[in-house]
């Protein structure tokens, strides 16, 4: 996989997909996914939009028929927190509060 990132990437394993997300060097929020099934990569990186100051959190479930990624990150002020649905037309959203460190998710099964 091409890019590069300074913060460490995230990697998350859901029914047949690695998804896989990294900060870039331009502070860019970046995922990809790799097919177990297909056993390839997929050949682009997606850039969510907006930036963090270090490596975003993400997780994947299952929301009735649809697989959900959720990603927070903190902003690039280096204490806001925001979130988002990846790969979605809905705008990031502000979480109440603030932190001075990297966040992190995980997914609980229903």
């Amino acid at each position: 996989i091409s890019g590069a990132t300074d913060q460490r990437p995230v990697m998350v394993a859901f029914a047949s997909f690695i998804h896989l997300s990294v900060k870039g060097l331009d502070d860019g929020i970046y995922l990809t996914w790799y097919d177990s099934v297909q056993n390839v990569w997929f050949s682009q990186w997606s850039k969510e939009p907006g930036g963090t100051c270090d490596g975003p959190a993400i997780t994947v479930h299952k929301l009735y028929a649809d697989y959900q990624t959720p990603i927070v990150v903190r902003g690039t002020d280096g204490n806001s927190l925001w979130h988002e649905h990846a790969f979605s037309v809905v705008p990031w959203a502000l979480i109440s509060g603030s932190t001075p460190s990297e966040p992190t998710l995980a997914a609980v099964p229903l």
